[in-house]
Parts: C-alpha cells; structure tokens; sequence
C-alpha cells in the first residue's frame, strides 16, 4: 500500500486522486490519507531543500550547544559520565539530523513534541539571571518555528499530528 502511494505521487498524480484510487480497497480511509500526507514528494523536497539543510543545522547547533553544558558539568558527571553523555547527545543529535535529511515526519513530529515539552524547564532561573535565560528561551523558540515551519512545507497535508480533516473528509494539496 505505501509503494502504491508514493509510486502515484512521485507520477504526478494529486494526492486528492491517489486518496479517490486508494479508498475502497480494505485499507482504513485515515491509514491512506496519513500513508499521502506523510510523504514529501521529490518536488517538495526539492523546492524546500534549504528548510531541510537549515533544520539539520539547527539538529546541529544544538548539538553543540550540548557539549559546551557539557563542559560546564564536568566536574559533577566525571570522566566517564562525559563521554556517556557526549555519546548520547551526538548518537540523538545524528538521529535527528538522519531523520530531517530522509524526509521523516516522525522524526520532526518528535522534535517538536520534545522541544515543547522542555520549553518550562528552558525557564527555569529566569528570575536570577532573567537576560541569559530570555536570549536562551528565544532561540528555543526560534529553533521550534524554524522547524515547524520546515515541516509545514514539506508536509502541507499534515495539521498538528495527522492528516487536514476538515468537515468530516480529508483535505490534500496538490
């Protein structure tokens, strides 16, 4: 079924009559649209190609942003802790970075929800150093727009998590 899709798709077909072809053949309607929305066609990625190079350096900024707090915890993680930690920060950070250059909607999907997610903790000590922690809140949020937005290119079909439903049917752009 996922071949069938993506094969239509890369042809030219419109992912409105891919979803009109495919329904109808046992598969679930809200399988098929998210099997179309889930998938950046050639000419997207083409088009959008710079939000896909500027996610990736973002993937890795942040990455190196994790190794310089690293060093700022040396003295409580030891050497051993270090290197775990500097392994799990590169192994995440290329993970993302893999995921963003294949095109991945889970791996954007999970970038946002994670960065979402740490967003009350990138607030924490506002009060004692409220400069520092605003210019390192912003760039979070740069950082998440930048992303989100890379997404919304390269997956227009898709709203927050799943496939445009609007008034009880599927909505894709052609």
């Amino acid at each position: 079924m996922k071949a069938q899709v993506r094969g239509l798709l890369d042809d030219g077909v419109g992912a409105g009559e891919v979803f009109s072809r495919m329904t109808g053949q046992g598969v679930d309607d809200k399988k098929i649209a998210s099997l179309i929305a889930s998938y950046a066609t050639p000419v997207r990625c083409e088009c959008h190609a710079k939000w896909t190079y500027g996610a990736i350096a973002i993937i890795f900024i942040e990455m190196l942003a994790g190794f310089l707090a690293l060093f700022g915890m040396a003295e409580m993680l030891g050497a051993t802790g270090m290197l775990i930690v500097g392994v799990i920060v590169v192994l995440v950070s290329l993970l993302f970075a893999w995921g963003f250059y294949r095109h991945s909607l889970g791996m954007y999907n999970v970038f946002i929800v994670l960065s979402l997610m740490q967003m009350p903790s990138a607030l924490k000590g506002f009060s004692e150093e409220p400069v520092s922690v605003g210019v390192v809140f912003m760039i979070n949020v740069i950082f998440l727009t930048l992303i989100w937005y890379a997404r919304s290119k390269l997956f227009p079909d898709v709203m927050a998590f799943g496939p445009k439903k609007i008034a009880g049917k599927y909505v894709f752009v052609n």
